[in-house]
């Protein structure tokens, strides 16, 4: 799994100086945004807690409604481990860790845990499949729009509140991208002039302050080569 997700502790890594220290939980506001910590969230797992149940509701009709066995027992779905901490009482059980098949599922993984629902109730494979899928679907697209789509909707707040849009970081990257490439010619430069065996200081703070037009590196060396040679031809002329 790969911490993909524009959760605001991998914007700050990407953008530090515009979004500085505030890489908060959007929700709680308790802890650093990450891409853990988002499906972890307590206030988020109680607020999707009503709509886990309601699924859980739905599926376990679906199986009873469309399975080829009958010995299709209830209890399998709410001993779960992924709906075991939504259909327990609140407080009763920990907070699910990123060992937990809920996180797991949030992380867009099919576990075990969901496909052990299905198994041994469907006579033929494809219909298995179709149904492992499509639960796995719903559920997924469930846990987006509880907590997923909310916490977008207070980042553009949030983002509208500071003033940053688009080209705010666009225009950060791009000065970015161009002060990485002038040091790498400034750094090209510099030894250039030191195979030149040039250390005269006048010299090189010269060559150094048109470095900031950037033009392409061979002007670099035309310069330097003719710096070079004006300063010997004027060391023979005082010898």
């Amino acid at each position: 799994m790969n911490n993909a997700l524009p959760t605001m502790d991998v914007l700050q890594q990407r953008s530090p100086t515009i979004i500085n220290q505030k890489t908060e939980c959007r929700t709680c506001s308790s802890h650093t945004e990450t891409n853990n910590l988002l499906w972890l969230c307590p206030t988020n797992l109680e607020i999707l807690r009503p709509h886990i149940v309601t699924y859980v509701n739905q599926l376990s009709d679906t199986i009873r409604q469309t399975c080829d066995n009958e010995d299709f027992i209830e209890q399998e779905i709410n001993n779960n481990k992924i709906f075991q901490f939504f259909l327990a009482p609140t407080n009763t059980l920990s907070t699910p860790t990123t060992q937990n098949p809920f996180y797991l599922t949030c992380r867009q993984i099919i576990t075990a845990e969901l496909v052990s629902l299905f198994r041994g109730k469907y006579k033929y494979k494809k219909t298995l499949h179709k149904m492992i899928l499509d639960s796995f679907y719903n559920l997924t697209q469930l846990i987006k729009c509880i907590i997923w789509k909310p916490r977008n909707e207070a980042f553009k707040k949030w983002k509208a509140s500071k003033n940053i849009n688009k080209n705010t970081c666009k225009t950060y990257h791009h000065n970015k991208r161009n002060q990485a490439k002038m040091n790498e010619r400034t750094h090209l430069l510099m030894i250039f002039l030191q195979r030149l065996r040039i250390t005269d200081l006048t010299i090189i703070s010269y060559v150094k302050d048109i470095s900031i037009k950037r033009p392409p590196l061979n002007r670099y060396k035309i310069i330097a080569s003719h710096l070079y040679t004006r300063r010997q031809a004027t060391l023979d002329i005082m010898e």
